[in-house]
């Protein structure tokens, strides 16, 4: 199936996750997961059968739960990784930092395959900016090749204002067309 038939295939975030990991599994392939939080997505990669790098800002007693497990306060803009990863998930990170094109720049140096990205598209407490579908896909094609936007429509709780979900799938690009 073509990475562009993944996109409207799975209802929830989670699932889709699972699902595209799923299908472009290899014995010999490494799963990163930047803002890795309670480790949802890293131990499932874990129990895919991934090599699991998980990273955060904050300790979140993920060691023994993944293969690696990088704690670091000043972020993962300027971290250097051991190795290339085939899969990278970046999810519900970009929305909280400073330059989220610096997370992507540094995601792509160790890319060799399938990214996934997703954002929401509401202001928290906690949200610096807030992205449409056309911004996060334009945005992440600056380092990747975007195959498809994946909108997933969240529960509304206290208000009429439909909060949406965006889930990009891309894949690396070639070193020189970097």
């Amino acid at each position: 199936m073509k990475l562009k038939q993944m996109v409207n295939r799975v209802p929830d975030r989670y699932e889709f996750v699972k699902w595209s990991a799923r299908r472009y599994f290899h014995p010999s392939y490494r799963a990163l997961e930047v803002g890795a939080n309670d480790g949802t997505f890293a131990i499932m990669f874990k129990e895919l059968g991934y090599y699991t790098h998980a990273f955060d800002i904050k300790d979140f007693k993920l060691y023994g739960k993944v293969d690696r497990y990088t704690v670091d306060p000043k972020g993962f803009e300027w971290f250097v990784l051991p190795h290339e990863y085939e899969l990278i998930h970046i999810g519900q990170v970009l929305e909280h930092v400073d330059n989220p094109e610096d997370i992507l720049y540094n995601a792509s140096r160790f890319s060799r395959g399938l990214v996934i990205v997703s954002v929401p598209n509401f202001m928290s407490r906690d949200h610096l900016r807030v992205y449409s579908k056309t911004e996060i896909i334009r945005l992440v094609s600056k380092f990747f090749w975007v195959a498809g936007c994946k909108v997933i429509k969240l529960p509304k709780i206290k208000t009429n204002f439909q909060k949406l979900q965006f889930i990009v799938v891309a894949h690396a690009r070639p070193r020189e067309v970097l």
